[in-house]
């Protein structure tokens, strides 16, 4: 009872000052004694750590109640001083792309306010790093370094082969995360625990799964965070895997490093000459996939964030006397249909290559399923529903090869997906204007393939527009190996009415060859051979022709030479050199426009040499 009544003093007591201070500001509303809400905000990236390249755009990530316009301010100095991105932006978008100021320092953070309230706060819980431009690593093949969506990495998968490990996201695609992230806005999250008698598996793979040439490149590097150590008895197990599901050997981490410290982006290098020793039953011409798994079971939960991961190697670029061709394109030149990567015509031609020269390198970007707008440059953005540029396989990646040449096949998705004659040759257009005039590129013709009638005319009058566009430089992929109908013919066909036999890849490995997409290479002006040791006269090409071919030949020291075409009967048609020539590789066209079909000679001699070989034209 004595309670109670104390109670009620203290409540009057308490409505007695309410009273007294109402009367000393004047009346008050019901409004004076109900909370005024001014929103809250929280900022999501970057939020610490990030290591961010001078002029790119990143991603300002936030989240906001009640809210409708946020400033965004940075500093350099760890909150000293502060500038102003932008005064006043829409709340509701939850994110801002910001252009990375060119001041170089390690204590950036990110302040973002209500613009009506500036009492509504928040930043960077911890530092972040705007670093110069990494160069160099344009030839690095990347596995991952951003996501392009906020949920999960695509291509990935977990699981929990054996319980009680567990691992998040099991039986589906490995979670991102934006609470560290290293280039962009996410990272990779790999989340598990070992347990004695369990199994867990994380598979990571680039985009597409496609697969890479890892005998190409020196080691694979990829870059985690953690938050607490991970120590030896915690690390997992590494391993890949190729097109065909085949996997190395499983690989200890511990044998590369001890520990992974906490609160830091660390370096993990795994050299690509350990794989090669423990590469189990793996084509490590065709790795698609990077696995971890468990090793010890250590009963601890371990979280890993993954910022980047890539292939990296020594850089590969054509020079005065190392020569490089990449190739651009899709299943056939992935080698679908064959049934050896050698049967293959790309992998025909690479090996043909290396014949005529140990140092040069055939490059093959091509991947099963791309269209012309797989291999656009990496500055195109894309009309609604179609693809975007693949960034390790298009022609922005090609020319960091500076190659010598570019061969594109794209046999026929274009067509069976729906694109117009029109949109394939400004694609064309789009993916050649920034290749420089010094790399000489060939395109193949479309392909024979079993679509409907329309699908069928479609590929033919493709076949022509390419001639039309590219004339000498195409490549003609068609020719015996269609049926009239534009269908596969049956000698050449793999089956499944889309990709070639064997046999079809010879086929058109030996047009390739014909046509001179290694031999043009010898005489293109901005590539000269080293001075030549000897008299030669090369193979016209192509051969037969109509109505033009081209000449190579070969002079060891300055001579008076002659090089002259005769007909059958030996009556001279036409002169093509006559005079005094330096020591040097020299090429000659020669128009047999004005003549018949059939058999000519041509003959190159100097004072001391005389050689003859026959051409044909056929009209």
């Amino acid at each position: 009872m004595k309670t109670f009544i104390l109670l009620l003093i203290s409540i009057t007591i308490a409505q007695s000052q309410i009273t007294n201070n109402h009367s000393a500001a004047g009346v008050l509303g019901q409004s004076d004694f109900e909370t005024k809400t001014t929103g809250t905000i929280n900022l999501i990236s970057p939020n610490g750590f990030q290591q961010w390249e001078v002029g790119k755009v990143k991603n300002i990530l936030f989240s906001s109640l009640a809210v409708d316009s946020v400033k965004i301010e940075f500093t350099t100095s760890n909150g000293t001083s502060w500038q102003t991105i932008i005064a006043s932006t829409s709340a509701a978008l939850g994110k801002y792309q910001w252009s990375v100021p060119s001041t170089i320092s390690n204590q950036y953070r990110i302040k973002i306010s209500n613009v009506a309230d500036g009492s509504v706060i928040d930043s960077s819980e911890n530092m972040f790093s705007v670093i110069p431009v990494i160069t160099g690593n344009e030839q690095d093949f990347v596995v991952f370094n951003e996501s392009a969506v906020s949920d999960f990495h695509d291509a990935s998968y977990a699981a929990a082969f054996t319980p009680p490990s567990t691992i998040e996201n099991n039986n589906t695609k490995i979670p991102v995360s934006s609470k560290f992230s290293l280039n962009g806005t996410y990272s990779i999250k790999l989340n598990w625990v070992s347990v004695p008698g369990g199994d867990w598996g994380a598979a990571i793979a680039n985009p597409g799964w496609v697969g890479q040439d890892i005998t190409l490149r020196d080691s694979l590097s990829f870059i985690i965070f953690t938050e607490d150590t991970t120590k030896s008895n915690g690390l997992p197990v590494f391993y890949v895997e190729d097109l065909s599901n085949k996997k190395s050997a499983k690989l200890d981490l511990t044998n590369f490093i001890s520990s992974v410290p906490a609160k830091q982006w660390y370096r993990i290098v795994i050299p690509v000459s350990i794989l090669k020793s423990n590469v189990g039953t793996a084509d490590l011409t065709k790795i698609k996939t990077i696995f971890f798994g468990q090793r010890f079971a250590d009963s601890l939960r371990q979280i890993w964030y993954i910022g980047d991961m890539r292939w990296k190697g020594k850089k590969i670029i054509s020079g005065d006397s190392t020569r490089v061709i990449v190739v651009l394109g899709s299943s056939t030149s992935a080698g679908t249909g064959a049934t050896t990567a050698d049967s293959s015509w790309v992998g025909r031609f690479k090996n043909y290559v290396k014949k005529q020269d140990s140092s040069a390198f055939v490059i093959n970007l091509a991947v099963g399923g791309y269209t012309t707008y797989d291999l656009m440059p990496s500055s195109f953005i894309p009309p609604a529903g179609r693809p975007a540029p693949k960034a390790n396989n298009n022609v922005t990646y090609a020319l960091t090869y500076k190659p010598d040449a570019i061969v594109i096949n794209l046999p026929s998705n274009d067509v069976a997906y729906g694109y117009s004659i029109a949109e394939q040759l400004s694609n064309y257009n789009t993916i050649l204007a920034g290749v420089p005039k010094s790399i000489y590129v060939w395109v193949t013709t479309t392909q024979p393939r079993n679509l409907d009638a329309t699908g069928r005319t479609n590929l033919m009058a493709m076949r022509d527009s390419t001639y039309a566009r590219f004339k000498t430089n195409t490549l003609d992929f068609w020719t015996t190996i269609a049926n009239n109908d534009g269908t596969i013919n049956s000698l050449y066909g793999s089956g499944d009415g889309i990709h070639l036999n064997n046999v079809g890849h010879r086929v058109i490995y030996e047009r390739a060859v014909a046509a001179g997409v290694w031999s043009k290479l010898l005489l293109f002006v901005n590539n000269p051979l080293p001075l030549p040791t000897a008299f030669t006269l090369e193979q016209n090409y192509p051969n037969p022709f109509n109505p033009e071919t081209t000449i190579q030949y070969s002079i060891p020291v300055a001579s008076n030479v002659v090089l002259k075409v005769y007909n059958m009967l030996g009556q001279e048609v036409a002169t093509l050199v006559n005079g005094s020539v330096a020591v040097g590789n020299y090429n000659v066209k020669f128009d047999g426009s004005h003549l018949s079909s059939g058999v000519y000679i041509y003959r190159l001699q100097s004072e001391s040499y005389s050689i003859v070989k026959k051409m044909v034209i056929v009209k």
